[in-house]
C-alpha cells in the first residue's frame, strides 16, 4: 500500500525546542475544481526511537507472582515528540506534471496512483524549498537538505 508521507533520514529541528525524525502526512485531499485546484491538509509528526522495558513475549503473569527484571526486556519504539498541522495548495497544472512523471508506473488501483501522485508531490516541493533556501542557504524546513527527505511507506 502506497501512503502519502515522507520522512526524514536523520534528526532535524522541530519547532519549537525539539529534534527527531520528521514524517509529514498528508492527512487530507479536497479537490476545489472551481478554483482547479487541491488543498491538502498536513500533519508534521517530529519521533525518535527510544529504548523502553516491556514485558518479555509469551510472559505469562500470575495472580501470586509479581514480575521481577528478568521479566521484561528492552524493546525499541517509536516515541512521538509532536506535531504540527499545515496546509498546502497544488495547481490542476502542478499535477498534469507530476503525473507524467508517473504515467509509466503501474498501480493496483487508481487510489494508489492518487497517492503516489501527491506523495511524489510532496516529496519534489519539500526538496524544492531546500534548494530555494526558506530557512537559509540550501535549507528548507526543519533547517533540512534536499538529501533529508525520502518516500516513506507504512
Amino acid at each position: 500500500m502506497i501512503t502519502t508521507a515522507i520522512q526524514s533520514n536523520k534528526k532535524l529541528q522541530f519547532p519549537p525546542a525539539t529534534v527527531g525524525y520528521v514524517k509529514m502526512e498528508i492527512d487530507l485531499i479536497q479537490n476545489k475544481p472551481t478554483l482547479e485546484r487541491y488543498e491538502l491538509r498536513i500533519v508534521d509528526t517530529c519521533f525518535d526511537y527510544v529504548l523502553e522495558k516491556q514485558l518479555k513475549k509469551g510472559y505469562v503473569s500470575q495472580e501470586d507472582i509479581e514480575s521481577t527484571e528478568d521479566d521484561y526486556e528492552d524493546v525499541e519504539v517509536k516515541k512521538v515528540l509532536c506535531t504540527n498541522t499545515r496546509f498546502k495548495t497544488y495547481s490542476y497544472d502542478e499535477l498534469r506534471q507530476l503525473s507524467q512523471m508517473l504515467l509509466n508506473a503501474e498501480y493496483d488501483n487508481e487510489i494508489d496512483k492518487i497517492n503516489a501522485l501527491f506523495q511524489l508531490g510532496l516529496l519534489i516541493t519539500t526538496q524544492g524549498e531546500c534548494v530555494q533556501g526558506i530557512s537559509g542557504e540550501g535549507l528548507g524546513m526543519y533547517f533540512s537538505k534536499s538529501t533529508d527527505w525520502e518516500l516513506c511507506e507504512i
